[in-house]
């Protein structure tokens, strides 16, 4: 069974609705928004207009997920609209562990 994306729909995952905090990371700057849609490979990030960001550029992007979850990743921008990034992610870094010390 083929899981090619059908009609208009190019991604091969579905999107979900999220609010997440998200920042990307431009050289030494930030850009602070709202992941709006994850998939297993890409997502939807809401920000103010913004011209730093590059289609085809690849940067670090910092979530923090549902129960505080905090993940990071590599990711290649797909697209920019002028309050939107959908961002490709190349390389996933697995959540940081919070690990109580005596």
């Amino acid at each position: 069974m083929s899981t090619a994306p059908t009609g208009g729909e190019r991604r091969a995952h579905p999107r979900r609705p999220v609010q997440w905090p998200a920042r990307i990371w431009i050289g030494a700057d930030t850009l602070v928004g709202l992941a709006i849609d994850v998939s297993e490979q890409g997502l939807c990030i809401a920000t103010a207009p913004t011209s730093s960001v590059k289609v085809g550029s690849s940067y670090r992007i910092e979530l923090l997920a549902e129960q505080g979850a905090e993940i990071a990743f590599n990711g290649e921008v797909r697209h920019v609209t002028e309050r939107r990034i959908g961002v490709h992610a190349v390389q996933i870094v697995l959540p940081r562990l919070h690990i109580a010390r005596d």
